[in-house]
C-alpha cells in the first residue's frame, strides 16, 4: 500500500513535465500509475480466512498519528473504483483536452494526486491520518473544479465546494478526536472491534462525524455544492462526482455502520436524510435542461439511495449497498463521459438544442443506453442486481421495526420511479428525434468522436453488463464485509440476477411503468408543472448565508476598526487586560510566593529599566524615546544573563538591536517630534491602559510561578537534550529537535509576516531585489562628479550615494567589521548545538552585518552584499527545514528527529555531525531572508527619491495612479 501511494504521488509530481513534453497524449502514460495500483489491489485481494494486511510507519506517536494502513474487503472494493475508473478517466482526458489547452499539465498532476489521496483515505486505519487525506481531496477538488479559473461560475463552484466540504471536515475532525479520546485509540479497527457504549457524548461525536461524511457525499442539506461543481471539466465530474470524492462519505458511513448503526443519532441523519435526498435529487433532475445537471441531480438522488443502504446496518442490505456503490460508479462515470463527448462534438449540452443525435452517433447512443439501463435498474445490468437486492433486503431487515422498514422501502420505490423517469428523459433529451424534421445546426456540424474517445465509456458500460452475469461471483468478494454486520436471523443472501418471482419483481414493474408514465406526463405538461422555481433552494440559502456573514463582518469591522491606530491598540490591550484578569480571579489559585532580588545588581538594573520606561513615555523626541525604549530591552537581556541564561540573553540583545534599526528606518522619514495635529489626546486613558497592562503581566507571571505543584520540566531538559537531541545546549535542542514542530510553525509565520509587510509597502509594484551597481552606472556616476577623482572607495555601493550622506569612518569601519560579523555568525550557527548560539542567533548576527552594510553604503551596497532575492532565501530556508522532516519519515524515523554521524574529513579531522544542523540551517536562512526583506521593503524602498521612483515606474510600464509620496507612506 505504501508503494502504491508513493507511486501515485510521484506520478503526480512528474505529470506536468510529461504532459508538456507529450501534449494530451501524456495522459495515456499517466494512466499507467492508477492502472498499476489496480493491478496491485487485485493481486493482493484480502483473503477471507486471513487477517487484513496492515502496514505501519511511525510518524508522530505522541499525537497518535502513526501512518497505519489496513487493506480489508471494503478498502479493496473502494480501491478498485478509485484506481480503475481513475485510469479510464485519464485515458478519456487524452482525447477530451486540446493539445494547447492551458493548465492541462498541472491538471494531470492534480488528477493523479487526487487518486492517491482517495486511495490513502480508504486504506487509512488511523482516523487522524485519514482526515489528512480527507482534506487533501477537498483541496485538490477545489483546484480541479476551478480549472476554468477565468470563469466566474468555475470560481464560485470551486469556492462553494471548498467551504461546504471543509466545514464538514472540521466537524468530522472534532468527532474523531472525541471518539479517540473516549476509546483510547484512533484506529478504526480498534473502534469497530470495541465500540464505545451509547450516550450523549458518543451521540454528539457520531453526529459530528456524519456532518463530514454527508457533506462530502452531497446529502441534504449539503447537496447543493455538487450541481454547482458541474462547472468543472467533464473528466472531473466523471471521476470526482461519480466514482471518487462523493464516495468518500459513503465509505465512511459503510465503515462505521457496524459500530453505530443501532444509535438513534445515526439513523436520523443517515436514513431520514438519505431518503429525502433521493426524492429531492430525483425530482430536481426532472426540472433541468442541461444534460450534465440532469446527471448531477441524479447523482445526488443515487447518493441518498446508497447512503440509506449502507447505513441501515444489516448484512443483506449492506450487500445491496456495495452492489449499488459499484454499479453507480460504472454507469454514472460512463454517462458523464458521454455528456462530455456530446459537448465536445456539438458544442452544447442543452436538450432543447439536441435532436436526432442517436442517428448521427449510434455507437455513443448504444453506450449511453446500456449505462442508462443500469441506472434505471433494468434487467441484465449490475444496477438491476443492486436495486432488486435492495428492495428485498430492506423489506425483510430486522434492523428496524416492520412499519419503518416498509415505509423506507416504499420511499426507495418512489425514488426509483423518479430515477427511471430522469434516465428516460436524459436518453430522450440527448439522442431522441423529438419530432423535428432536421437536427439542430450544432448537431449538423458535429465532430465524430474517435475510437479512443469512446473506449473508456464503452468499457464502463460493458462492465456493467458483465457484472450482472457475474454477480454471484462478484458477491463472494463483497461478503466478508457484510459478515461484519448482523443479519438479524436471516441467512446472507448471495447476489444474483434472479431470485424468483416476488416483491422485488413487483416493485421493478411498478418502477418501469410508473417511471415511464411520469416521463410522458411531464413531457406533455412540463410548462404547467415547472412554472415557478423551487421555493426552497439550498443554493440561494447558501448565498444568503454568505451575504449575512459578509454583512456581519462589515458591521464588526465598522464598529471596531475605526481607522485609528490608538483606538485599535486600546481595544486590543484592554481585552488583554480584562480577559486574563477575570479568568484568573474566577478560577482556583494559590497564594503568591514572591521571591526577592538575589543580588544588588538586579535592583540597579531594574531601576534603570523603570527610569528608561518613564523617559520613553514623557520624551517628545521620537528618536530619543526609541533609544530609551531600547534600554529596557537590553536591561532584560542583562537580567537573563545574571540568571544563567546566556542563550536568551544573546537572543534578546540581537533582537533588540535589530528592532531598533527597523524603528530607525521608519522614523527617519517622520518628523522628529509629533505635531499638535498628530497628537491623539486622551492621555489619562492611555496611561491607565498602559499601567493596567503592565500590572496584568506582572500579576499573571506571579500567579503562574506560584501555581507550580510539581518538579519543573527544566530539571530534565539538560539530560533529555543530550540523550535525544545529541546536544549540550538545551535551548537550541529544544528549538530544533524536541519542539521542532513549533519552530516550523513560527518560521512559517515569519515568512507570512515578511510577505505581508512587503505587500503593503509595494502596493503599486513589488521590486524583486535591491539594486546592484553596474559598471556603466559607476562610470557614469564618476564622469558626472569630479569629486570622485582621488577619493578612496571602501564600499562599492556607497559611490552611488549623495556625497553629503556618506561617512568615511562608517564605511571604513564596516569594511573591517563586516567579515568579523560573518565569521561570528558562522560560529554561532555551528556551535549552537552545544554552546550559546544556534541558527536563530547566527541569522540575527548575519542580519545585523547586512544592516551595517546598508547603513554605510545604502541600498546599492545591500545589493552588493547579498546578490540573491530575499524571497529566494526565505523559500530556501523553509524548504530545507521542511525537507528534514520528510527525510526523517523516509528513513523510518519520526518526523524532525535527530540522528548523529561521526565523520572524518581532511584538514578538519574527526567531528560529530547532528542532522538537526540542517534544520537549523533552514532557520538561519529564514532569519537572514527576513532581515533582507525588511531592509529591502522599509529601508531600500524608502531610499528611492521621487524622481527615481517615477523613472522606475515608467521603466516597468506601471500605470498605477499611486504617487511616489503615497508609495512612501
Amino acid at each position: 500500500m505504501i508503494q502504491v501511494l508513493i507511486a501515485l504521488f510521484v506520478s503526480a509530481l512528474i505529470a506536468p513535465p510529461i504532459i508538456k513534453a507529450m501534449g494530451s497524449r501524456g495522459f495515456y502514460l499517466l494512466a499507467l500509475a492508477p492502472a498499476g495500483g489496480l493491478a496491485w489491489v487485485i493481486s493482493h485481494w484480502p483473503d477471507p480466512g486471513a487477517p487484513p494486511r496492515v502496514e505501519t510507519i511511525s510518524w508522530i506517536p505522541s499525537l497518535s498519528m502513526d501512518i497505519t494502513l489496513r487493506f480489508d474487503t471494503l478498502a479493496a472494493v473502494m480501491s478498485v473504483l478509485i484506481l480503475g475508473v481513475g485510469a479510464l478517466v485519464l485515458i478519456y482526458c487524452a482525447n477530451y483536452f486540446d493539445e494547447m489547452r492551458r493548465r492541462i499539465a498541472v491538471f494531470g498532476g492534480e488528477l493523479v494526486a487526487f487518486a492517491g489521496a482517495m486511495f490513502g483515505l480508504v486504506v487509512s486505519d488511523n482516523t487522524l491520518v485519514m482526515y489528512v487525506f480527507w482534506e487533501a481531496t477537498t483541496v485538490l477538488s477545489f483546484m480541479l473544479v476551478g480549472f476554468y479559473a477565468v470563469r466566474a461560475t468555475s470560481r464560485r463552484a470551486a469556492t462553494q465546494a471548498l467551504l461546504v466540504t471543509t466545514f464538514g471536515g472540521l466537524a468530522m475532525l472534532v468527532g474523531l478526536i472525541m471518539l479517540g479520546q473516549r476509546t483510547g485509540s484512533y484506529l478504526l479497527s480498534d473502534l469497530l472491534a470495541d465500540p464505545p457504549p451509547g450516550g450523549v457524548y458518543v451521540s454528539v461525536a457520531v453526529v459530528l462525524i456524519l456532518v463530514g461524511a454527508l457533506s462530502k457525499s452531497a446529502i441534504v442539506p449539503f447537496h447543493f455544492w455538487l450541481p454547482g461543481a458541474m462547472a468543472a471539466p467533464t473528466p472531473v465530474s466523471a471521476y470526482l462526482h461519480a466514482a471518487a470524492m462523493v464516495k468518500a462519505g459513503i465509505y465512511l458511513v459503510a465503515r462505521l455502520a457496524p459500530a453505530f448503526a443501532p444509535l438513534l443519532a445515526w439513523q436520523i441523519p443517515v436514513i431520514a436524510l438519505g431518503m429525502l435526498t433521493m426524492i429531492l435529487g430525483g425530482w430536481r433532475s426532472l426540472r433541468e435542461l442541461d444534460l450534465k445537471l440532469i446527471l448531477a441531480f441524479g447523482t445526488v438522488s443515487q447518493l441518498g439511495f446508497i447512503t440509506v443502504l449502507v447505513g441501515i446496518g444489516d448484512a443483506n442490505v449492506a450487500m445491496a449497498g456495495l452492489a449499488m456503490v459499484v454499479a453507480h460508479a460504472m454507469f454514472k462515470a460512463c454517462l458523464f463521459m458521454v455528456v462530455g463527448i456530446i459537448d465536445h462534438s456539438t458544442g452544447t449540452r442543452d436538450i432543447r438544442k439536441l435532436a436526432r443525435l442517436g442517428h448521427r452517433l449510434p455507437a455513443l447512443a448504444l453506450i449511453a443506453s446500456v449505462a442508462g439501463a443500469s441506472m434505471a435498474g433494468l434487467p441484465f445490468t449490475f444496477g438491476f442486481v443492486g436495486k432488486e437486492t435492495a428492495f428485498a433486503s430492506v423489506w425483510d431487515t430486522g434492523a428496524l421495526p416492520p412499519l419503518q422498514r416498509h415505509a423506507i422501502d416504499v420511499v426507495l420505490l418512489v425514488g426509483s420511479i423518479l430515477t427511471f423517469a430522469y434516465t428516460t428523459r436524459f436518453l430522450w433529451g440527448a439522442f431522441g428525434r423529438k419530432v423535428r424534421a432536421l437536427p439542430t445546426r450544432a448537431v449538423a456540424q458535429l465532430e465524430q468522436p474517435t475510437t479512443m474517445f469512446l473506449l473508456p465509456p464503452a468499457v464502463l458500460a460493458t462492465t456493467g453488463v458483465i457484472g450482472a452475469f457475474a454477480s454471484g461471483w462478484i458477491g463472494k468478494y463483497f461478503e466478508p464485509y457484510a459478515e461484519n454486520l448482523p443479519s438479524y436471523g436471516h441467512d446472507l443472501e448471495h447476489l444474483a440476477q434472479w431470485h424468483g418471482f416476488g416483491l422485488p419483481v413487483v416493485f421493478s414493474i411498478i418502477v418501469v411503468v410508473g417511471g415511464y408514465g411520469l416521463f410522458v406526463f411531464l413531457r406533455a405538461r412540463r410548462a404547467h408543472v415547472f412554472v415557478h422555481p423551487p421555493r426552497l433552494n439550498a443554493d440561494r440559502i447558501y448565498d444568503s448565508a454568505l451575504r449575512g456573514a459578509d454583512n456581519l463582518s462589515l458591521w464588526v469591522t465598522r464598529n471596531t476598526q475605526r481607522g485609528s491606530l490608538p483606538i485599535t491598540q486600546g481595544v486590543i490591550l484592554s481585552t488583554a487586560v480584562l480577559l486574563p484578569t477575570v479568568v484568573l480571579f474566577l478560577g482556583s489559585r494559590d497564594g503568591l510566593r514572591v521571591r526577592g532580588f538575589d543580588t544588588p545588581a538586579e535592583v540597579v538594573i531594574g531601576a534603570i529599566m523603570i527610569a528608561a520606561a518613564i523617559a520613553t513615555a514623557i520624551l517628545r523626541n521620537r528618536l530619543a524615546g526609541l533609544l530609551t525604549l531600547g534600554v529596557t530591552g537590553y536591561g532584560c537581556g542583562v537580567l537573563f544573563a545574571l540568571y544563567g541564561a546566556p542563550d536568551l540573553a544573546l537572543t534578546q540583545f540581537l533582537v533588540e538591536s535589530l528592532t531598533l534599526v527597523v524603528f530607525v528606518l521608519v522614523l527617519r522619514k517622520l518628523p522628529s517630534e509629533a505635531t499638535l495635529k498628530q497628537k491623539t489626546g486622551h492621555q489619562p486613558i492611555r496611561i491607565a491602559i498602559a499601567l493596567a497592562f503592565g500590572a496584568m503581566l506582572v500579576l499573571v507571571g506571579l500567579f503562574a510561578a506560584a501555581a507550580r505543584s510539581t518538579e519543573p520540566l527544566n530539571v530534565y531538559l539538560g539530560d533529555a537534550a543530550y540523550e535525544f537531541g545529541h546536544g549540550a545546549n538545551a535551548v537550541n535542542v529544544l528549538l530544533v529537535d524536541i519542539r521542532a514542530w513549533d519552530t516550523i510553525g513560527e518560521v512559517s509565520v515569519l515568512i507570512v509576516a515578511a510577505t505581508g509587510v512587503a505587500s503593503m509597502l509595494f502596493r503599486s509594484r513589488r521590486f524583486g531585489a535591491v539594486p546592484r551597481v553596474t559598471d556603466d552606472q559607476l562610470a557614469a556616476r564618476r564622469n558626472g562628479d569630479e569629486s570622485f577623482h582621488g577619493r578612496t572607495t571602501w564600499l562599492r555601493g556607497s559611490e552611488m550615494r549623495d556625497p553629503n550622506q556618506r561617512s568615511l569612518i562608517l564605511e571604513a569601519t564596516t569594511r573591517l567589521v563586516f567579515p568579523t560579523l560573518v565569521v561570528l555568525s558562522a560560529y554561532f550557527f555551528f556551535a549552537g548545538h552545544n554552546a550559546p548560539g544556534g541558527g536563530f542567533a547566527g541569522g540575527l548576527v548575519m542580519g545585523l552585518a547586512l544592516v551595517l552594510r546598508y547603513l554605510a553604503g545604502g541600498r546599492y551596497e545591500l545589493g552588493e552584499a547579498l546578490r540573491v532575492e530575499a524571497g529566494t532565501v526565505l523559500g530556501a530556508g523553509l524548504a530545507i527545514s521542511a525537507t528534514t522532516a520528510a527525510v526523517s519519515l523516509f528513513l523510518g524515523a519520526p518526523a524532525l528527529s535527530s540522528a548523529t554521524f561521526d565523520l572524518t574529513l581532511p584538514v578538519f579531522g574527526e567531528f560529530h555531525l547532528v542532522t538537526a544542523l540542517f534544520f537549523d540551517l533552514g532557520v538561519y536562512l529564514i532569519v537572514v531572508g527576513l532581515v533582507v526583506d525588511i531592509l529591502r521593503s522599509i529601508g531600500a524602498r524608502l531610499d528611492v527619491s521621487d524622481a527615481d521612483f517615477e523613472a522606475l515606474m515608467a521603466e516597468a510600464g506601471d500605470d498605477s495612479p499611486t504617487s511616489p509620496a503615497e508609495a512612501k507612506q
